[in-house]
């Protein structure tokens, strides 16, 4: 396989894709985790970078830097998204908020932002001989 294929992702799709809704019937609205996320967590964590550096950073302390980062780079907007029966209005606050409580929330949001076949070329863009 081409390496083209394999490691390219369209520019634009980068930006933010939305998900299929989840059982919910939710949507969100994904950037890919690449280097302004990295570069973001990496600024988020400059602070506490001894205690992450000798392994002393706690795992909440990770978790809260991690959904921070997720609301302001990787969860861009969301739709019909409900808890407890009343629709929940998208802000990154509220992202924040929703990362940092819910931690397998967090999980699948980042899944989504790392899995490079939400933001390939389409598939006729990918077949295209050279």
């Amino acid at each position: 396989m081409d390496f083209k294929k394999l490691y390219m992702t369209d520019p634009a799709k980068a930006q933010g894709v939305w998900t299929e809704p989840d059982a919910s019937g939710a949507r969100y609205l994904i950037a890919r985790y690449g280097h302004q996320a990295r570069a973001r967590a990496e600024k988020l964590q400059a602070p506490y970078k001894r205690q992450f550096d000798n392994g002393s950073a706690s795992p909440e302390l990770r978790h809260q830097l991690l959904a921070q980062c997720l609301a302001e780079t990787v969860l861009l907007d969301w739709d019909a998204l409900q808890i407890d029966g009343k629709t929940v209005a998208y802000s990154r606050e509220a992202a924040r908020q929703l990362l940092e409580q819910h931690e397998d929330f967090a999980d699948f949001i980042l899944k989504q932002a790392v899995d490079k076949a939400n933001f390939d070329y389409e598939q006729e863009q990918a077949t295209v001989k050279n």
